[in-house]
């Protein structure tokens, strides 16, 4: 299904493409504050994220392995320490999706049509990315978005609308919610965070 991106990335930088969506299936993982189940998001956005603004329509975030969804809120939640992450204070788990039409930013043809780089969707650049949202978000034929993930290599993040879960998309899922093992959070921070700081 065709749809149309148009609007600005910046000084100078206009995108006016028709782009071809694609049909996804797969499993994604989340970790994310215990006061959402892992499949839901709130309906408005708390905090600016790689795409969306505060204050947008919530949007859902899964990453295509369990450890990349701790590395993908470490570098969302700078600020975040692992002592916030223990007891009954995360959800942890996956759904499973199918059949969604989705901007897929991991196709290099996709990324030429819309002037952008893969190392530029990894980046700090969020201003760049949230306007790409913008246009993107307002095409309502889009149920998501695929990207590379930003502090890992090899992995991708799944941004959805919410009210997926609620249709025929939403195959299930299998959360994990408790008592979180603090040794393992304490080495798999400590080891995100090398990663991450690496330039």
């Amino acid at each position: 299904m065709p749809v149309s991106i148009r609007g600005e990335l910046g000084p100078g930088r206009d995108v006016d493409a028709i782009v071809e969506l694609q049909s996804h299936s797969g499993i994604y993982w989340r970790f994310c504050d215990s006061a959402y189940p892992v499949e839901s998001a709130p309906p408005k956005a708390p905090r600016d994220g790689r795409y969306h603004r505060q204050g947008d329509d919530g949007r859902w975030y899964g990453s295509s392995c369990p450890i990349a969804s701790w590395a993908e809120l470490m570098r969302a939640s700078p600020n975040v320490s692992v002592s916030q992450w223990k007891g009954d204070a995360w959800s942890f788990g996956y759904i499973q999706v199918q059949d969604l039409s989705i901007l897929d930013l991991t196709d290099f043809s996709t990324l030429d049509q819309l002037n952008l780089t893969w190392e530029e969707l990894r980046s700090n650049l969020w201003d760049l990315t949230q306007r790409l949202a913008g246009m993107v978000w307002a095409e309502d034929e889009v149920e998501g978005i695929l990207a590379p993930g930003a502090p890992l290599d090899g992995h991708l993040i799944l941004v959805l609308r919410p009210n997926v879960m609620t249709g025929s998309h939403f195959v299930g899922k299998q959360e994990m919610a408790g008592q979180s093992p603090p040794r393992y959070l304490e080495f798999l921070s400590g080891s995100i965070r090398r990663v991450i700081a690496k330039p």
